[in-house]
């Protein structure tokens, strides 16, 4: 089942800024806009205990990067095209509104970094 807003927990939320490292955020807005995905942390395999998880076919791409990612006008990954394609994402039940989702990878960045100096 696809989601169609973040999770509480997800990085992409302007409410979380500084839950990861500045450099962190600048990874994963370097690889989203290189055609790479992000999945939600939610929807991914941790039960093997080896400190990373795996994915399985429950795991869906994190709605709060997509969004971000459409904020920023970057296209999405080509894993987010195919889904769309097949049917597993519907970008029209993604609730973006409800979302306080950051506008631009250069606030994203930005907001992590600036609350982990504090």
């Amino acid at each position: 089942m696809q989601h169609t807003t973040p999770c509480d927990a997800c990085p992409f939320l302007r409410k979380n800024a500084g839950m990861i490292r500045g450099a962190r955020a600048e990874e994963l807005s370097d690889a989203l806009q290189r055609d790479i995905h992000f999945n939600c942390h939610k929807t991914i395999d941790y039960t093997k205990g080896e400190g990373e998880g795996r994915t399985t076919k429950a795991t869906r791409i994190c709605v709060g990067s997509m969004i971000t990612t459409d904020r920023s006008a970057v296209a999405p990954s080509q894993l987010a095209r195919i889904y769309a394609r097949i049917g597993v994402l519907n970008y029209k039940n993604i609730e973006e509104s409800k979302a306080d989702c950051f506008d631009s990878f250069d606030e994203f960045i930005e907001a992590h970094t600036e609350k982990e100096n504090v």
